[in-house]
């Protein structure tokens, strides 16, 4: 795909930020481009807890009701230190609020529905398997460099927002530091499909006996699917984190770091770091 000489909003990353504003600005009517270093939508859940307040955004551009009919709401969760629960909280919630303080819901899901409502308004196209390689601001504008399947292509964009990650290019090019609290650990991620009458809610173990003097995070998920964050020491090698025989899971027999007692079977369907 040869890409335009000029458009006038150009988005670096095709996450849910990225093709949630490509969605907006084509309902005012503005074209934009967006430029995604994945081939498609994103695989694996990443992230997953959506907040009330990014349901309502979703609902600007028309996505927001397929994102409810599909995800899982939730209002508490519960916290255990070794086997002891320690804290169960409640978030206020209302009947006759429209939305519920946080839906579970995998994150390509949230890409396909808010790349569906720009879609359905036009001026909007995303470039998958590229990447902006290098900014350069002009007095008008900006010129962004993509890396493209075809080779690098120059594009002239009024404007150019940042939507690429916690490592982004763009803020990277620009001197630019992301600001907020950061906290330091290394965190394998599961998911796991098990079927399960379980409460929706969110769980956490801080020094877990199936993992002594880590965290271990857990998050039901549409399609029978458990998302696992569990973490590891600093001197553990990812890459043996993630083999079958040492995944924690929310069942006895999926992995030797089991969290919880179970009698349905259960299998990884993904890993990440």
């Amino acid at each position: 795909m040869t890409l335009p000489a000029h458009v006038p909003v150009l988005i670096a990353g095709g996450g849910p930020v990225g093709l949630t504003l490509s969605a907006l600005l084509s309902a005012q009517g503005i074209t934009n481009l967006v430029i995604e270093a994945d081939e498609r939508y994103c695989t694996g859940s990443r992230a997953i807890c959506m907040s009330r307040r990014s349901q309502e955004i979703l609902g600007w551009v028309g996505a927001d009701q397929a994102l409810v009919a599909k995800g899982l709401s939730w209002v508490g969760g519960r916290s255990h230190w070794r086997h002891t629960e320690v804290l169960h909280f409640q978030m206020p919630s209302e009947p006759t609020q429209r939305f519920a303080p946080m839906v579970n819901i995998q994150q390509f899901y949230v890409e396909e529905f808010a790349h569906r409502a720009a879609q359905s308004v036009g001026r909007s196209e995303v470039q998958w398997a590229s990447r902006v390689s290098a900014v350069t601001p002009h007095e008008k504008g900006v010129d962004v460099e993509v890396i493209t399947p075809e080779g690098a292509q120059t594009v002239h964009a009024d404007w150019l927002v940042a939507c690429d990650g916690g490592r982004s290019t763009v803020r990277e090019q620009l001197g630019l530091q992301l600001e907020g609290t950061q906290y330091e650990g290394k965190y394998v991620i599961v998911d796991v499909v098990q079927k399960t009458q379980r409460a929706v809610e969110r769980l956490a173990w801080f020094d877990p006996p199936s993992n002594p003097g880590s965290t271990i995070l857990m998050h039901r998920q549409p399609d029978d699917v458990w998302r696992i964050d569990y973490q590891i020491r600093d001197d553990e090698d990812p890459l043996e984190a993630v083999k079958p025989e040492a995944r924690p899971s929310p069942g006895s027999r999926c992995g030797s770091r089991s969290t919880t007692p179970s009698a349905s079977p259960c299998r990884a369907t993904g890993t990440g770091v």
